[in-house]
């Protein structure tokens, strides 16, 4: 995100924002002038100014202590504002890009990366400014007293801007490496959490925490190496701030001596390097951290490219034919030989686990590249079709439900399709009426995905049923049952395969008889 973006977000509210930080910078300079001028009052018993210098200092610093809070509060609506305008359009990328996310990755580029742009970009974009309009008053005050202190303090200010460059690409590599391994370390979380059930049953509590301790040791050390390197930068300014202090408390000295300038200013000129030279190694530190996060800032630009959304065109496909397939992940490569389903078949695909069915899945549903082979898909009559894929029914062991009512998971939201008639006969043909009459608001009980208040079972039930509404021809089902008792499990099968729609069906536990409902059954060796 560049400035202009952030400005241009709320125009009216960003230019009140910096003119605040602008006045609250003058007034506090202003309280540093005042004191100056207490000092000479009091040198040279002047009691009328010296009350009205104290007032003037006090009115100071109360208004810029106001401002500062307002424009605090300021800030961070605008940073809020445009945060969410940023996730909203890393959410349509991620939804309209057609690639498979890793839900770590996301969380990261939605959550976490957007806090490092906070911290590192957004915020000292304003406390830069603010910082540097400080400056700016206190060197024009000293300009006043004399122009020697003027010329000293602009020295030391081209000085600290510089230094910040001496630790650029490393602050750009810190929070790159951050990023990376918070995802990183989100991403195995995520990867083992799914099979926690198993890890349990198994006692493996030790090598679940060898593996999630590793990647949280990794996180620390990235944030340990972030907060080391603006340490660095830290020190460097603060090394230039000392010195320059010293010098121009040593030339104040001077000037007064010669009585060239003010006495009063030898008693405040600490304030005036307070405000100067403490807003300068400040200034120098946020410019660093800006800088720091270009990296960032560009890969997040492209995170959030605009993406056409995709319509995928085609027929929705009734049957395939494959010739014989090959994939590669990982070093290994599965084979599955030539299948072909006609249209309105029911068959029963078996193999030992692991085989590869739920991947021969993935493979016509167009998640995973075959390495070799073809597929082609059918239309009713058996004729070859370019296909559109999201027609193409899928049922998976655990299928996925979303926070809303199981009306809306089952139409997937396309209130089209929001009929309680069609949705009630929909849900009879799939077993799912008996569920509908247990929970007390039927078709608007709500989904709470966290709380897992429906079972896996009737999960499998409503992504069936939502095959039935879009009238998906073509029907796969991964051990889609495999929740449901034996006799649903039978029942549902008898009325699917009574359909006209083309299905291809894994299962282990079905009994003899029902294997015997199918056309044929094919055995992945």
């Amino acid at each position: 995100m560049t400035f202009k973006e952030f400005y241009l977000r709320k125009p009216v509210k960003s230019s009140l924002l910096f003119l605040a930080a602008a006045l609250s910078s003058l007034l506090l300079v202003g309280s540093s002038y005042a004191l100056t001028l207490e000092f000479n009052a009091l040198r040279n018993r002047q009691p009328v100014l010296f009350a009205q210098m104290l007032a003037l200092q006090l009115a100071c610093l109360v208004f810029s202590a106001l401002l500062t809070y307002y424009g605090n509060l300021a800030l961070e609506q605008l940073i809020q504002s445009y945060l969410q305008q940023i996730r909203q359009e890393l959410a349509l990328h991620i939804f309209n890009d057609g690639q498979a996310h890793d839900p770590a990755q996301a969380q990261n580029q939605l959550l976490k990366e957007g806090d490092l742009l906070t911290v590192s970009y957004l915020r000292n974009i304003y406390s830069s400014f603010k910082a540097g309009m400080t400056v700016l008053a206190s060197g024009g005050a000293l300009l006043s007293f004399h122009w020697s202190l003027f010329i000293a303090c602009l020295i030391f200010a081209l000085v600290q801007i510089y230094l910040p460059r001496l630790l650029d690409r490393q602050l750009n590599h810190a929070n790159q490496r951050l990023a990376t391994q918070n995802q990183a370390y989100l991403k195995v979380l995520g990867d083992w959490l799914l099979g926690l059930g198993d890890l349990h049953r198994c006692l493996s509590l030790a090598w679940f925490k060898e593996k999630a301790g590793l990647a949280a040791k990794e996180l620390e050390d990235a944030h340990v190496h972030k907060s080391a390197v603006s340490a660095r930068l830290d020190y460097l300014n603060q090394l230039a701030y000392s010195l320059g202090s010293s010098l121009i408390l040593l030339l104040t000295a001077f000037l007064v001596i010669q009585h060239w300038t003010a006495f009063g200013l030898l008693s405040s000129i600490a304030s005036f390097n307070s405000d100067f030279f403490g807003n300068l190694q400040n200034a120098a530190d946020y410019l660093g951290e800006i800088s720091g996060s270009r990296q960032l800032r560009q890969d997040l630009l492209k995170q959030r490219e605009a993406v056409p959304e995709q319509k995928e065109a085609g027929q929705a496909p009734a049957a395939f034919a494959s010739s014989p397939l090959t994939v590669e992940f990982n070093g290994l490569s599965l084979a599955y030989p030539a299948i072909k389903l006609q249209p309105r078949e029911k068959v029963l695909l078996t193999g030992a686990s692991g085989r590869g069915k739920s991947t021969f899945f993935k493979l016509l549903l167009g998640e995973v590249k075959a390495a070799s082979g073809e597929i082609h898909y059918l239309d009713q009559k058996g004729q070859v079709i370019q296909p559109n894929l999201s027609q193409i029914g899928y049922l998976p062991q655990d299928p996925q439900l979303f926070p809303g009512s199981v009306a809306e998971n089952m139409t997937m939201f396309n209130p089209a399709l929001n009929d309680q008639d069609l949705l009630r006969q929909t849900a009879d043909q799939v077993n799912l009426s008996e569920d509908l009459r247990l929970w007390p608001a039927g078709l608007d009980t709500r989904v709470a995905v966290e709380d897992s208040n429906i079972s896996g079972g009737q999960r499998q039930k409503i992504v069936l049923a939502r095959s039935y509404l879009y009238h998906s021809q073509l029907l796969l089902i991964d051990e889609g049952t495999s929740a449901i008792d034996q006799a649903a499990t039978r029942e549902i099968i008898v009325r699917l395969l009574k359909t006209d729609k083309t299905i291809m069906f894994v299962a282990h536990n079905l009994t003899a008889d029902s294997r015997q409902l199918f056309d044929r059954e094919i055995q992945l060796d």
